[in-house]
This record gives structure tokens, C-alpha cells and sequence, in this order.
């Protein structure tokens, strides 16, 4: 019994072998194509734990399309206390530094009540619905000189001192 088990077994792995293999090999070479800076990590003093969060942007071309996002992670949130009052990610698609369209989406709430989690352009890994950014700008003529940029503006609870910028360096260039 088990020998016909480990046969199927084996012809089910030479199958799924098989599948991400004609996967791989017929991917089109006009499949989307990203470019994100380096992770930026930072730190911020809380009233619970310091919170770390780390965020990259990415560009997208997509045919004539480009799209922009932001993706990242967190850890230490989450806890009794409410962390941030304000956590918005602003995202930006620029094409030669001019802004071409731009979101923002709030992060406050699942930093608030999840200890880690990360997000991207599908959502968070907590609720699934929150897009930050991913929205796409198209040209009539030309090409190349397009970026993702963006900024968080974070207000942390409690401390007195408003909101604050951080500034994130935005995403190599893609034509």
C-alpha cells in the first residue's frame, strides 16, 4: 500500500515539476515588469512597543501602462495601547519627476491592532482590502523616465507633536 501511495505520489511531484515548468518557459517576454527601491526600515518610539516598519516602492510597466506601489512590512504593533493616530502611505507615479496621478492609503488601523503583517499592492495580510497606491498613469508619445515616489505622514499617539513626514526615496526609472 504504501509503495502505490509513494507512486503516486512521485508522478504527482513530476507533474506539478512539469506545470511550473511549462509555467516558467511560457511566460511572455511582455510580462510585467517591476523596479522598487531597497526596503527603508524605520523605527518609531510608541506608547506600546517601537514599532518597526519597513516600505519599498515599485514602478510597473505593464504595455503602455505604469503602475505604482508601495510594499512592506511591520512587527512590534499591535497591543493594549493604540500606537498611531496617523500612518498614511503616499504614492506617487511620476514620469521625469512630474507627478502623473497619486494615492494614499491609511495604515494606522491594522498597525494598531496586528503585531506584524505586510502589504502590497493586493492589500495587507490582514484584511486583504488596503492598496497602497497601484494606481497606473498611461502616455501618448514617448517613453521611458518613469518612478514610483512617495512619503508616510505619521502622527504617533499621545506624544504631543502632530503629524511628521518621512520622505522614502522612490524606485529606479523604467521606460
Amino acid at each position: 500500500m504504501n509503495r502505490s501511495f509513494r507512486k503516486i505520489g512521485g508522478a504527482a511531484l513530476a507533474g506539478s515539476i512539469l506545470l511550473t515548468g511549462f509555467g516558467l518557459v511560457g511566460a511572455s517576454p511582455a510580462a510585467a515588469a517591476d523596479t522598487c527601491s531597497a526596503y527603508q526600515p524605520k523605527e518609531f518610539d510608541t506608547p506600546g512597543y517601537n514599532v518597526d516598519v519597513k516600505i519599498r516602492l515599485c514602478v510597473r510597466k505593464s504595455g503602455g501602462v505604469h503602475l505604482a506601489y508601495a510594499e512592506g512590512s511591520w512587527g512590534d504593533g499591535g497591543g493594549a495601547e493604540t500606537n498611531f493616530e496617523q500612518f498614511d502611505i503616499h504614492v506617487r507615479i511620476e514620469r521625469n519627476d512630474a507627478v502623473k496621478n497619486k494615492s494614499t492609503c491609511s495604515l494606522s488601523g491594522d498597525l494598531n491592532l496586528y503585531d506584524s503583517g505586510s502589504f502590497d499592492e493586493r492589500g495587507t495580510s490582514h484584511s486583504g482590502s488596503l492598496h497602497c497606491g497601484f494606481m497606473s498613469s498611461t502616455t501618448a508619445s514617448g517613453s521611458g523616465g518613469w518612478s514610483a515616489d512617495g512619503s508616510v505622514t505619521y502622527n504617533i499617539n499621545n506624544d504631543g507633536e502632530g503629524a511628521h513626514t518621512w520622505d522614502l526615496a522612490g524606485s529606479p526609472t523604467i521606460g
